[in-house]
């Protein structure tokens, strides 16, 4: 039986067209990843990482097309090797050249470089001093790849058992990080389930389209917010800082919730859309660039042309670190071949961008058992 993708319920069909509050939420959460990497004040600190990496990842859940792929298993996995573990294995290949070099004039610290190399298949970010932030991009290719056989294991099911097999996986990853921290970051691509799967159901819903947050629900999320600052670690997901699990799962779905309200709210402001949806499509390529390139020349010249006179602080590093890499990433869109190898993203002629659109329009059928609203 064929539906109109909008109207899905159990698998969410995406079309072609950019949701505004995507883009907005895209480009507010990496800016607030470029910040976390400065030295922005603790107390400020300790509310952005309740939620800040859950976001990501939520953002992923709600983007994740699950009409197209529930029995194309080669075509998803192809689509996620070139876009995300190529733009890894180039960043780090590119990346770890740099340090070396560095090394060798002697300004990277003195890190075994055999150890740094062997990093980039392993894949966790403590194994990746030259461009910490890369992990994510393995991390996630594992998350998904986690989500799309567990949503296979339980789409015909109701909520209650999809929610429950989530959180399951959510709560194992939680235990096994407490005994070792696992290659590729898969130990946290399990914890990002719920988070992956709250974004699925979001969608479904017909979230930033039809439905809205109700304000008993808002006050609820204000609720939850708060028992996750009671959290006495720390939360850092690279680092498996989670504290308690059940306030860091609360804190960071409902912190997720809140924010995706005030872009809802916010959306309206010209200079709000603008400025964060451009930095929403270029949010790879800021975190690829700020920490390993953005931050290293702003390093540099400070140290060899201003001879350490500016006294920069976390606004300046965040500021010049966001920007500085965006304009990196408009540049790489420029080479084609650059972009295919950082962005995963090939050259397509005008002719072929012309017929994508058409078939953007035609709809998805779905596999036996979903419903439609």
């Amino acid at each position: 039986m064929i539906h109109n993708v909008s109207k899905i319920k159990g698998g969410v069909g995406l079309s072609k067209k950019r949701i505004v509050e995507i883009d907005i939420l895209r480009g507010i959460s990496i800016s607030l990843v470029v910040m976390a990497h400065t030295e922005v004040p603790d107390m400020l600190n300790d509310v952005l990482r309740t939620f800040r990496m859950p976001l990501f990842f939520l953002l992923s859940g709600y983007l994740f097309n699950v009409a197209k792929y529930y029995t194309a298993f080669g075509d998803w996995l192809k689509s996620r090797v070139i876009g995300l573990l190529l733009p890894y294995f180039t960043a780090c290949f590119a990346f770890y050249a740099l340090w070396f070099i560095r090394e060798r004039a002697g300004e990277s610290g003195g890190l075994s470089p055999s150890y740094l190399f062997a990093g980039i298949f392993a894949g966790n970010g403590d194994r990746l001093a030259f461009n910490t932030p890369l992990w994510f991009l393995v991390c996630l290719f594992c998350a998904e790849l986690i989500f799309w056989c567990g949503w296979k294991l339980v789409y015909r099911r109701g909520a209650a058992v999809q929610t429950a097999l989530f959180f399951s996986l959510s709560i194992a990853g939680y235990a096994v990080s407490r005994f070792a921290h696992l290659p590729w970051s898969l130990d946290v691509a399990l914890v990002a389930q719920l988070f992956m799967f709250a974004g699925y159901r979001l969608h479904v819903a017909g979230l930033f389209r039809s439905y809205r947050f109700s304000l008993p629900l808002l006050a609820c999320f204000v609720v939850l917010f708060g028992l996750g600052q009671l959290n006495e670690t720390t939360v850092d997901m690279n680092h498996r800082a989670y504290g308690n699990v059940l306030l860091f799962l609360a804190g960071g779905l409902a912190g997720s919730f809140l924010l995706m309200q005030l872009v809802y709210w916010i959306k309206s402001w010209s200079w709000v859309r603008r400025i964060f949806s451009a930095l929403g499509k270029e949010s790879l390529m800021i975190l690829v660039f700020h920490m390993g390139f953005a931050f290293v020349v702003l390093n540099n010249l400070n140290k060899y042309v201003f001879a350490n006179q500016l006294h920069l602080n976390w606004v300046a590093y965040t500021l010049w670190g966001i920007g500085l890499s965006y304009v990196a990433g408009l540049a790489i869109n420029k080479i084609p071949v650059i972009r295919f190898l950082f962005k995963g993203k090939r050259f397509v002629p005008a002719v072929e961008r012309a017929w994508g659109k058409e078939k953007a329009k035609t709809e998805y059928s779905l596999p036996a058992g979903e419903k439609a609203m």
